[in-house]
């Protein structure tokens, strides 16, 4: 029942291994994130505002360019490369090496921390609100901002991120499913992507045409791991003699992205349109991974550059953080994005600037969950079971959810990720970790609460951790909690852990 889970977490709380992670999030504390946060802002503009695209490619590290780990598995980007500014010691850091985190670093200059799972915020109203990103500045210069993607918006909240930070149309696999020739040619992630590219170049074509500025982002799907997904038009692209499944994948997207990059600069409208390809992140565990291991690891990163044909080495130690500041110098722009900087430019990186900078970072995780701009309840609660939704005050989440608070009513709030170890994704797992004492508010199926199937629907739970819950029932219709119902939590004392003898 709930309150066995409220009183197994203040044991939790005090094992050695949660003393553990208390003094690793710590570590760092000597250095203040104000001094290397840059509140973002731009400092310069260009005459021309230059159009852009922008291609995140899946996993597609820079690695798979080392011919000595991988002879002749690139091309088509190898020849783009002799074209264009590229950046050879671009790092991950710590909480930007996953998707959705590659592209807060790259887009905000910030990693990707959240109470909870990583990858578990898409039940929040807003990505990030309280950051200001890439899209926000070049929106405010009146840039049509849009993305492509074959997966779900849904996922990880990805949607989300862009669609809160500047983006006019944000479109996954949902969204682009009736532009489909063909409605079944789809892999287990999404769209493939050839359909993909077809898709972007007509984008590309029709937003040129338009003559307002713009800057189209894209990620690709056929390299994710572990085995990839080759698009049909790579039919015949194998990488020797076809035995490794992502190696395949990996050349397929070298033909594909290059095959597209060319088309747009050999279109009429090349001569104003910057180009950008980069990997989201390193790659993950996948069926070359122990060779990725034999090399240098890094993330690739080209600026192909209309007005400069290249070729142009960069060295300079940066990180995927450094990329939106980076894109603002191509584009003609000179301006601050959080702890990125202009790789471009004179100033030391942050992973130059700090011998331990995942720590350092891990250390920065309360500054940088501050963006996540968790309401303060001053008006009270509101559940819908209808919706599955939650509204707190004036901003409406979805269900489940946990809500920590403190005397204030500030709030903190969590959600579930069902990944392989449910038990510790799941909410129920989450309040296993919470200190005794916490003030919460849980909303969740009455089964998953209450561990028995039989029971149906959406139940609420209100009260401390360690203590009865002031309330604890099921919801059948619209349901309000008052602010002073909540003050009533806060001033409940936990005087014996329930089920102690």
């Amino acid at each position: 029942p709930y309150a066995s889970y409220l009183c197994v977490s203040a044991a939790i709380f005090f094992n050695p291994a949660s003393i553990d992670m208390l003094m690793l999030a710590n570590t760092g504390t000597n250095y203040s994130f104000s001094k290397y946060y840059k509140t973002p802002h731009i400092s310069k503009r260009p005459k021309n505002k230059r159009n852009f695209v922008y291609i995140y490619a899946e996993s597609l590290e820079r690695t798979y360019f080392d011919e000595a780990i991988f002879p002749g598995l690139i091309k088509g980007l190898r020849d783009l490369e002799s074209h264009s500014n590229y950046f050879t010691n671009i790092n991950g850091v710590a909480n930007t090496g996953w998707t959705v985190a590659g592209i807060t670093a790259s887009q905000c200059g910030i990693p990707l921390f959240s109470p909870s799972h990583a990858n578990s915020m898409s039940g929040m109203d807003k990505f990030l609100a309280g950051a200001t990103c890439l899209g926000d500045l070049l929106k405010e210069e009146g840039y049509q901002l849009s993305y492509l993607g074959g997966a779900p918006l849904s996922f990880a909240g990805k949607g989300k991120l862009f669609s809160t930070h500047g983006f006019d149309s944000v479109r996954g696999i949902v969204e682009l499913n009736d532009l489909l020739p063909v409605k079944y040619y789809k892999n287990a992630w999404g769209l493939f992507d050839d359909t993909l590219f077809d898709i972007a170049l007509k984008d590309f074509n029709a937003l040129s045409s338009s003559g307002k500025p713009f800057g189209m982002f894209m990620l690709t799907l056929d390299t994710h791991h572990p085995n990839g997904h080759p698009s049909k038009n790579c039919k015949g692209i194998l990488y020797k003699n076809g035995s490794n499944p992502i190696l395949n994948a990996v050349a397929c997207s070298d033909y594909l992205i290059s095959r597209f990059a060319k088309e747009i600069m050999q279109s009429p409208y090349g001569d104003n349109t910057e180009i950008f390809i980069a990997s989201d992140h390193l790659g993950m565990r996948n069926t070359a991974f122990e060779l990725l291991k034999k090399g240098n690891r890094k993330n690739l990163f080209m600026a192909i550059d209309p007005k400069d044909k290249g070729p142009n080495k960069v060295s300079k130690k940066g990180s995927t953080l450094d990329i939106a500041p980076t894109v603002l110098h191509f584009l003609g722009y000179e301006g601050e994005i959080g702890l990125g900087r202009n790789l471009m430019g004179n100033e030391k990186s942050l992973i130059s600037q700090l011998d331990d900078v995942d720590n350092v970072l891990r250390g920065w995780k309360p500054e940088i969950i501050s963006f996540w701009d968790f309401p303060h309840i001053e008006k009270g609660v509101t559940i819908d079971p209808i919706k599955s939704s939650i509204t707190i005050d004036d901003r409406t989440f979805e269900v489940p959810i946990l809500v920590e608070f403190n005397e204030k009513l500030e709030t903190t709030v969590t959600f579930e990720w069902l990944g392989s170890d449910w038990k510790y994704r799941r909410l129920a797992g989450q309040v296993l970790k919470l200190a005794r004492d916490t003030p919460i508010l849980w909303v969740d199926n009455c089964s998953t609460m209450y561990q028995q199937a039989e029971k149906k629907g959406l139940c609420v739970s209100a009260g401390k951790v360690g203590a009865k819950p002031l309330i604890n029932t099921k919801i059948d219709r619209i349901t309000s909690i008052s602010v002073e119902q909540l003050k009533q939590v806060v001033q409940l004392k936990v005087t014996n852990i329930i089920g102690a003898e």
